[in-house]
């Protein structure tokens, strides 16, 4: 469950609605990444610079450690939920808490490593912007 303002969303249908607002997207891949993450991929047909990743983390759950292993620009923003997002950028670990009074957003570079931890009370969903698509390999998991 995902508290917006006064509102209460089942993760899944927000991710959903989300989407539907943008109609010219196109969903390109979709699944489990790991138990408790589930990522949505979608594509304009009309911009093949980027594509954008929707992310569910379930409460208590976190992303892989992935090094940022390629690509030109990656931006993660979070959206909603409870949560923090942490990045080792050469020596220092910098940790972000993300909530409903907390806008993030974050250009991650190559050679960054990252995940996103959801509360233990709550889920969290963010999004990935990949400068140009992802492609297999962009993240390797450490």
């Amino acid at each position: 469950m995902i508290t917006v303002g006064e509102q209460r969303f089942e993760s899944e249908s927000l991710i959903c609605s989300i989407a539907e607002e943008i109609p010219e997207l196109e969903i390109i891949d979709e699944g489990e990444v790991t138990e408790g993450v589930y990522c949505w991929a979608y594509k304009n047909p009309n911009d093949n610079e980027k594509d954008l990743g929707l992310v569910l983390v379930k409460a208590g759950y976190s992303t892989p450690r992935q090094l940022v292993f390629k690509g030109e620009k990656t931006v993660e923003v979070f959206f909603a939920g409870k949560g923090k997002f942490y990045i080792e950028r050469g020596s220092d670990i910098l940790e972000f808490v993300c909530d409903e009074n907390r806008i993030f957003e974050m250009e991650v570079l190559v050679g960054d490593i990252m995940h996103w931890e959801a509360a233990e009370d709550s889920d969290l969903i963010f999004y990935e912007i990949c400068y140009p698509p992802f492609t297999k390999g962009r993240f390797l998991t450490v």
